[in-house]
């Protein structure tokens, strides 16, 4: 017969400390926004498998409160977090109102035109939007 000792059990179901993969937070995430912080097709490394609809509507949120007005580029940022693994899965438990947060950004960039101090790139939007879900 096999006895676990308490040490064992765990050691068994504590997750060992890893540098090369961790559970993304939205602070983490927002913070890794920041222009030059990190390039936009790193993110799914950042996030990982992570990726939930609180942190992503978290993450909308901020590039419509933070990113758009201040003319900062956030088309990279929205490819770059589509290719992130479970993004679709992610996408399709989105309720309706997380829905319209994501449908209001794509809106206010349509309605600036502009993208990082950029002409905006209506066709990349649109297969962007198509994306999303949203357009």
């Amino acid at each position: 017969t096999a006895t676990a000792t308490a040490t064992e059990t765990r050691a068994v179901f504590q997750p060992s400390p890893n540098t090369t993969t961790f559970t993304a937070t939205t602070e983490m995430v927002v913070l890794f926004l920041r222009p030059k912080s990190l390039p936009p097709q790193k993110l799914g490394k950042l996030i990982n498998q992570n990726l939930d609809a609180e942190l992503l509507c978290d993450m909308v949120t901020v590039l419509a409160r933070d990113f758009v007005p201040s003319n900062l580029a956030v088309m990279p940022l929205l490819a770059g977090l589509a290719r992130v693994p479970r993004f679709d899965t992610t996408l399709m438990f989105l309720e309706d109102e997380e829905l319209a947060k994501v449908k209001g950004l794509f809106d206010m960039l349509e309605a600036s035109g502009a993208d990082g101090g950029q002409p905006l790139d209506k066709t990349q939007l649109q297969a962007l939007g198509k994306t999303y879900g949203v357009r």
